[in-house]
């Protein structure tokens, strides 16, 4: 994204839109026209987009878009139309989208007001939905006007992954226009969403479920796209066209144990509906089917003494894909902290004293076991040289003693004789 900044032209180019939006014939219902400032750029897995929440329930036909062409070959520019998710990011594929070619964009910074026709889909008042661009291009790179006024209700929008994941640009918002035509039928009345199963207040053994609805399409439209939300935020999206009036599925797979709100909401060509409740689910994973952490150091046992310098430290454990590590502290010291996951290692050259043992072991899914275990070292004492002397001399002692009492009486002997 650069910062430029624009001249007059905005003026101009802002009458020739009005002009535009008469030939086009369709009511303008929502929008950011005023005040270029700035662009983001766009193109091959660098997506942008443009977030705004319904002012009304209306037919959307078609959308104005302010661009330029930046640098590059010059291709075709997609735009499409989204929901959201709860961070009011755009979530599931297109609701509907239309194209532009791109060989019609100018240099100018200033951009050019371009019209993209997206057929007609039925918005509801209130829901937030997000404009999409991108090229179909990899040498492409083309702009989308910033204006300079805030536009309640939505932002500017970017992916770097090919609209895998996107991020606000809050405070920012691309200049676009919405055209439309009042909405004669209510969405409700066209299209209706059913939960099947999992049953309300259900709980399975597992983490991976199927969740059951049935969509039915009254009159004219199709059923394009539907997404699984648990408490609230989609999660999944559908991958194959969905069958009208009849049991549609979605799959998902949980990583932990707990409550939770699932529902459904479901798009046609022609409006977009959410399933009138939401069904509670439990997942509960029992030992069974999902071993938690279970950890328990077996050596040295806890407030033992050890009377050598080396100690094989061993930890028990249960589970899937488990890791474990030690750290060994003297006092509040820390003296060793293997770093290469093992059950068991060897310590050496430890002095006398009180030790804190710390074992920790973490599995696949997440889940986490410390165990704590205090023990002391206490050589034996080995005999001092000292003593060793003082015996010596002792022995020397009684020889010599033995050898003059010898002499003695050899002596005494001799003279009586």
């Amino acid at each position: 994204m650069k910062t430029k900044f624009f001249s007059v032209l905005s003026i101009v180019l802002l009458l020739v839109f009005c002009c535009f939006n008469c030939a086009v014939g369709n009511n303008i219902f929502q929008g950011s026209s005023e005040g270029a400032v700035d662009y983001v750029t766009f193109g091959s897995s660098v997506w942008c987009g443009q977030s705004f929440t319904a002012n009304s329930s209306y037919v959307l036909t078609s959308v104005g878009l302010r661009l330029l062409h930046f640098s590059g070959v010059a291709s075709e520019i997609i735009v499409g139309l989204r929901g959201t998710d709860g961070a009011g990011l755009p979530a599931g594929s297109d609701l509907v989208n239309g194209s532009l070619a791109g060989s019609g964009l100018g240099l100018d910074l200033a951009g050019s007001w371009f019209n993209v026709s997206l057929g007609n889909f039925s918005v509801v008042s209130g829901v937030k939905y997000a404009l999409v661009a991108r090229t179909v291009g990899v040498l492409d790179v083309d702009g989308w006007l910033v204006g300079s006024q805030s536009f309640l209700g939505g932002n500017c929008l970017g992916s770097v992954d090919n609209g895998t994941t996107w991020s606000n640009d809050a405070g920012r918002d691309c200049l676009f226009m919405i055209y439309g035509e009042n909405e004669t039928v209510l969405p409700a009345e066209n299209l209706t969403v059913k939960l099947d199963s999992p049953v309300n207040g259900t709980v399975v053994s597992t983490f991976n479920c199927d969740f059951n609805f049935t969509p039915t399409l009254l009159g004219s439209g199709n059923l394009q796209n539907a997404s699984l939300l648990i408490n609230g935020a989609p999660v999944v999206s559908n991958t194959t066209a969905l069958t009208n009036a009849t049991i549609n599925t979605l799959s998902y797979s949980f990583s932990r144990n707990g409550s939770y709100l699932w529902s459904i909401q479901v798009y046609s060509s022609v409006c977009g509906v959410f399933a009138s409740e939401n069904y509670s689910l439990t997942i509960e994973v029992y030992v069974a089917d999902f071993c938690p952490v279970n950890l328990q150091i077996a050596s040295p046992t806890a407030n033992s003494t050890v009377e050598q310098a080396m100690v094989t430290l061993e930890a028990a454990t249960n589970g899937s894909g488990l890791k474990v590590w030690y750290r060994i502290f003297n006092a509040s010291t820390l003296i060793k902290g293997n770093t290469t996951y093992m059950e068991s290692v060897v310590l050496t050259d430890l002095l006398d004293g009180a030790y804190r043992l710390e074992a920790f072991a973490t599995n696949s899914e997440g889940y986490g076991a410390s165990e704590t275990a205090l023990f002391n070292i206490e050589l034996p004492v080995e005999p001092s040289n000292n003593y060793l002397i003082i015996a010596v001399v002792v022995v020397m002692a009684v020889v010599v003693t033995f050898i003059c009492i010898f002499l003695v009486m050899r002596l005494r002997k001799n003279e009586d004789s």
